[in-house]
C-alpha cells in the first residue's frame, strides 16, 4: 500500500542548528538523525511532501538525492531559508534542474488541504486546512493550521492520514 507524507523544516546543513534544537549535540548527528528517520519511514512507493527549509549548505544535497531515491514521489516546496540568500537559491534551482521532484512550487491543493511552507491568511483557506511548516514551536490556536514542523512529528516524515486523524481531534476538542 502507499502512503503520502509530509515532513518540513529539516534544516540539513544548518550549522546553528544546535542552539534551537538542544537535544542535538552536533550538526552531523541532528542531519544524520532525521535523514535515518525519513529513509526509515517512507517506502519505495511512497509520496513526500518536504515543505521547505530543506538543504542550508550544497554539502547535503546528496541527502536529497538519497531520499528521492528511497520514494516513488518526492514533491518540494521551498521556504523562506531556501530562497534568501543567492547561495541557498542556488543549491533550489540545482535540485530542481536536476529532476529531484514531481512538483515545486510555492503551495498545492492536496485534498482538504492547503500545503505551504509558512502558515496562509485565514481568508484564503477557502474551508480547507493548511498544513505548514515554518513556525517551528509555535502553534496556530486555530484548529484548520496543522504544523508538520519535525519537532512536532518526532523528527521523522507523517502520514497525511495521521494528519487529517490529528485535525479531526484538534476539532472535535474545540467543540
Amino acid at each position: 500500500m502507499t502512503c503520502v507524507y509530509v515532513i518540513s523544516d529539516v534544516h540539513f546543513g544548518h550549522k546553528n542548528i544546535c542552539r534551537y534544537r538542544p537535544n542535538f549535540s552536533s550538526m552531523e548527528e541532528h542531519d544524520q538523525f532525521i535523514l535515518d528517520n525519513i529513509l526509515s519511514t517512507v517506502k519505495k512507493r511512497d509520496t513526500l511532501w518536504m515543505l521547505g527549509d530543506t538543504c542550508f549548505d550544497r554539502a547535503k544535497y546528496d541527502f536529497i538525492r538519497q531520499i528521492r531515491s528511497a520514494v516513488d514521489t518526492l514533491n518540494y516546496l521551498p521556504g523562506n531559508h531556501d530562497t534568501d540568500n543567492t547561495y541557498r537559491q542556488e543549491v533550489y534551482k540545482d535540485m530542481v534542474k536536476e529532476g529531484l521532484f514531481k512538483y515545486t512550487g510555492s503551495m498545492f491543493k492536496y485534498k482538504k488541504a492547503w500545503l505551504t511552507h509558512s502558515p496562509i491568511h485565514p481568508m484564503e483557506l477557502r474551508g480547507k486546512i493548511n498544513i505548514h511548516g515554518h513556525t517551528h514551536n509555535v502553534l496556530m490556536p486555530e484548529p484548520e493550521y496543522m504544523n508538520v514542523c519535525v519537532e512536532h512529528t518526532e523528527y521523522k516524515p507523517i502520514a497525511m492520514q495521521e494528519v487529517f486523524r490529528r485535525y479531526e481531534e484538534k476539532i472535535r476538542g474545540t467543540e
